[in-house]
């Protein structure tokens, strides 16, 4: 049923029935996040072992575990690797390929801190210069 509106004398003008159920769609964003993240840990403590990238002896034994994440909550592991990392450089290498680095040797220095000798901070420690000394002299 249609009723006429009473804006202006003469012009009849249908509006739709008005009805009190609600028929649209109601929606509520829930955001949701997910992931692979990789996690890396150190696996077992050796000797020290030589980067061949940067030259410290920080290479360690690890292991890298990709995750599957929902909600930042990590549910099961995508895969597993065995690799050498190095802690300052972030040079890594897969361990299944038979490659190691270098062990390093007792007292070893990086090339870059090998000091020409008589250059450096003195080898006694450093010296205390004594204050100086006014001399006594006369005001004229």
């Amino acid at each position: 049923m249609c009723r006429p509106s009473q804006h202006q004398p003469g012009i009849v003008v249908v509006l739709p029935e008005q009805t009190d159920s609600y028929t649209g769609i109601m929606a509520i964003c829930i955001p949701l996040s997910f992931g692979c993240p990789t996690k890396i840990k150190q696996e077992e403590v050796g000797p020290a072992r030589i980067c061949p990238n940067c030259h410290n002896q920080t290479v360690i034994s690890a292991r890298a575990r990709t995750w599957f994440e929902f909600c930042f909550v990590p549910l099961f592991p995508f895969s597993t690797d065995h690799l050498w990392l190095c802690s300052i450089c972030n040079w890594q290498v897969e361990r299944k390929g038979g490659y190691e680095p270098q062990i390093a040797p007792p007292g070893y220095r990086h090339p870059a801190q090998a000091q020409t000798p008589g250059y450096g901070p003195p080898q006694g420690g450093y010296m205390v210069q004594p204050p100086p000394q006014s001399h006594g002299g006369s005001k004229m």
